[in-house]
C-alpha cells in the first residue's frame, strides 16, 4: 500500500496580547449630596514633658547630687563633702554639670589630665543618671556637653572611668564609641605613712 501523504499544515503566526480586563467607570452619586467630616471629640491634649537641661553645677547642688551619688554607691554620700569636692574638681581645672528635669537627673565630672605621650585628655571621672531616668538619651546629652567643654580646653582623647560592677555603663562606653583599651588600678594612700 502506497503511503498517504499527510497535507501539510499551514504555519500560524500566534500573536500574544496582553488583554486587560475591562473596567466599568464607578458610577457618581447623583444626589447632589456632600458629606461632612464627622466631628470627633477632641482628646485633652498630653502635657509635653519639661524640656532637658544640661547646666554647670553650683554648690546649691550638693545634696542633690550626693543623694544620686548614693544610687553609685549605696552608701550615704555627705552633702558637705560633695560641695566641697565640686569646688576642688573646679579649682583643678575640671568641671560637672548636672542634667534637670524637674530637678536633678544625672550627673558628669570629668578633669583634664596632662600626659607625657598624648597631652592633655579629658577624663570622665563620674556619668550617672538617675535609675527611674534612665534609657532616654541623657547620659548621651550630658557626655556630649562634657565632649564640647574638653574639646575646648584642648583635649583630642576622653577616657572614661568605669567601675567593673557596673555592667550596663559598660555597654553604654562601648556604644558611645570608647574602646577599653587600659586597665586601671587603685589602692588608697595611707596618710600616715
Amino acid at each position: 500500500m502506497p503511503a498517504r501523504a499527510t497535507p501539510a499544515r499551514k504555519a500560524t503566526t500566534a500573536t500574544h496580547e496582553k488583554v486587560e480586563p475591562a473596567l466599568r467607570p464607578r458610577a457618581k452619586r447623583a444626589t447632589g449630596h456632600t458629606p461632612t467630616p464627622s466631628k470627633k471629640i477632641a482628646a485633652r491634649p498630653t502635657p509635653e514633658p519639661a524640656p532637658l537641661s544640661i547646666r554647670a553645677a553650683t554648690s546649691a547642688d550638693a545634696a542633690d547630687m550626693a543623694a544620686l551619688l548614693c544610687q553609685l554607691a549605696q552608701t550615704a554620700i555627705d552633702e558637705h563633702e560633695v560641695a566641697h569636692n565640686l569646688e576642688r574638681i573646679s579649682k583643678a581645672g575640671g568641671g560637672l554639670i548636672v542634667a534637670v528635669l524637674e530637678g536633678i537627673v544625672g550627673c558628669c565630672a570629668w578633669t583634664l589630665i596632662p600626659t607625657l605621650h598624648h597631652g592633655v585628655i579629658g577624663r570622665i571621672t563620674v556619668l550617672l543618671v538617675d535609675g527611674a531616668h534612665r534609657r532616654r538619651g541623657i547620659a548621651t546629652a550630658m557626655l556630649d556637653a562634657a565632649t564640647t567643654v574638653l574639646r575646648e580646653a584642648g583635649c583630642t582623647r576622653i577616657e572614661a572611668m568605669s567601675d567593673i560592677e557596673i555592667k550596663n555603663a559598660h555597654n553604654f562606653f562601648r556604644a558611645s564609641k570608647f574602646e577599653q583599651t587600659s586597665y586601671r588600678f587603685a589602692r588608697a594612700i595611707d596618710a600616715e605613712a
